[in-house]
């Protein structure tokens, strides 16, 4: 079981969540350099993508006001459709503490597949491959998984 929650951030609160978060899908991208931050974060501001967090309950570090939430990680995911079948984009992912959150990547496959995916695609390092079951190579540092 994750040590973190999946949050999808409903549209009309991504501006506000965005600044405390585009660090690390910065980072991530800047990491990976396969395209430029701007028009993702152009196109997560529009409401053409979703933002997802990997966020966990701090317990003892609540701070007056405070919601003792941590934000492990973001991702940035794009529904598109190719010439033959409909896809999940994973656009960007980062964060830090990998073990708490990447079985977080499961309920975004759902979400994908209610949506009428037929597949996930990933554009990012190649080490990616390795920790990611299911995933396969399928072109460059392009991996992909079907949602049967």
């Amino acid at each position: 079981m994750s040590e973190c929650e999946l949050v999808c951030i409903p549209p009309e609160h991504v501006a506000a969540v965005w600044p405390r978060v585009r660090g690390l899908i910065a980072t991530a991208m800047r990491r990976g350099d396969f395209s430029a931050f701007a028009p993702v974060e152009e196109s997560v501001l529009q409401r053409r993508a979703m933002l997802w967090l990997a966020v966990s309950r701090e317990y003892g570090r609540e701070r007056p006001g405070g919601s003792g939430v941590a934000i492990k990680a973001a991702a940035v995911t794009e529904l598109t459709r190719s010439e033959t079948r409909n896809l999940c984009i994973i656009v960007a992912c980062g964060g830090h503490e990998m073990h708490t959150w990447l079985e977080l990547l499961e309920p975004i496959e759902a979400f994908a597949k209610l949506e009428g995916c037929d597949a996930m695609r990933i554009i990012g390092r190649e080490g990616w491959a390795r920790i990611l079951p299911g995933y396969r190579r399928s072109r460059a540092v392009i991996m992909e998984k079907e949602l049967n």
